[in-house]
């Protein structure tokens, strides 16, 4: 799969921008300030229906004195069959979305079309920082290919907010939203436990061939509800029995205990966390693997290579794990590289024949300020 072209209405910085991009290596590169993001943001919401930044609000997304924007799209896959994405925004949100030239209401309809995978500075992070990056890459990656997880997370995340305003108020109000959130907890649970599970060997060669770690840490789920939960998933009844406790406990001032509590650790093999004795060089090349295992679930579960996109993010691997990661992710796909020169790892691939396009943005339009 590659994106052939895209405009840009109105968008962020953007009047407007249209280009055309060939398959394989993109340089993506400019100044600060210049959209060089912005592009890649744009690209992201067409293909999943979700901004790179998602606490960004509409308003600030439709270009300063503008009320309206337009973002359109060209994807083709491996057999040559083009996918034309459209989405028009206003202040308030969104408008109008088209697949092929037809309106298909919501920004859901797209999910699962385009198999793409960003690469961002958040996102070495994953192993340094805190749970709750780790839930939301559990979160972003299941909701995008599997429809019973995000219907899931959206039932739960109501349901846990609607219990939390009646706690206050009525505990007996409060009680009628614990079977929601076992039910739903429990897919999301379940789903989770099967997805680290897809990937742990992918994760576990990446790790060691391509990240050069000697001793690969263990990557599991930890349920804040359970801390023994088998592989294939808990049985429902003893996960149920574990909430009721934790939804107890909460009713008395403790914290409660779900998958918004869960967390995606790494141990080494005598049971220690990675996190403790790891260098921070190593925490960020986990993170990286991370990201190239969800890389091949999702190419797997869309029978086709994915796009790329890449900012800014490996400049803190070494040279050598640099290049590695790139000419490995370069192979048989499209990679959008956005930076404001091109690395050394890129320069090298391109000496060695990989061909590149370049397309250089200078023009630098202010965005408005929050």
């Amino acid at each position: 799969m590659f994106i052939e072209s895209i405009e840009l209405n109105a968008f962020r910085n953007f009047t407007q921008f249209s280009k055309e991009f060939r398959d394989g290596l993109v340089l993506l590169t400019g100044p600060n300030g210049v959209g060089k993001t912005n592009v890649l943001e744009g690209i992201s919401f067409l293909a999943r229906g979700r901004m790179l930044q998602e606490a960004l609000e509409y308003r600030h997304v439709v270009k300063w004195g503008e009320r309206h924007s337009r973002l359109a799209a060209i994807f083709t896959n491996s057999r040559s069959f083009s996918t034309q994405v459209a989405v028009e925004l206003g202040l308030a949100g969104v408008e109008k979305v088209l697949l092929n030239g037809k309106p298909v209401g919501r920004l859901s309809a797209l999910l699962g079309k385009v198999p793409l995978l960003y690469l961002g500075p958040e996102d070495i992070a994953l192993f340094s920082g805190s749970p709750r990056l780790r839930r939301k890459f559990l979160d972003t990656v299941l909701s995008q290919w599997d429809p019973e997880y995000l219907y899931a997370l959206v039932r739960y995340q109501r349901a846990r907010r609607q219990r939390t305003l009646a706690l206050a108020q009525s505990p007996l109000t409060a009680r009628s939203f614990v079977p929601t959130l076992i039910n739903e907890g429990f897919v999301l649970t379940c789903k989770r436990l099967a997805f680290v599970a897809d990937i742990r060997t992918a994760f576990d060669e990446l790790i060691k061939d391509l990240l050069m770690l000697k001793d690969a840490p263990v990557l599991e789920y930890k349920s804040a509800v359970q801390s023994n939960l088998a592989e294939a998933g808990p049985g429902f009844d003893t996960y149920a029995q574990a909430c009721e406790r934790s939804f107890e406990q909460a009713s008395v001032g403790l914290m409660e205990s779900g998958p918004h509590r869960d967390d995606l650790r790494l141990r080494i093999l005598d049971g220690r966390s990675f996190r403790d004795t790891a260098s921070q060089g190593e925490l960020r090349a986990a993170a990286v693997a991370l990201k190239l295992a969800e890389l091949l679930w999702v190419e797997h579960k869309a029978g086709e290579k994915a796009i790329v996109m890449i900012d800014e993010a490996l400049h803190e691997l070494e040279s050598a794990r640099q290049f590695k990661v790139l000419a490995w992710v370069a192979r048989e796909r499209q990679v959008l590289w956005a930076g404001t020169q091109a690395p050394e790892a890129l320069q090298r691939l391109t000496h060695q024949g990989q061909a590149c396009q370049t397309i250089a943005l200078t023009h630098v339009t202010p965005v408005a300020a929050s």
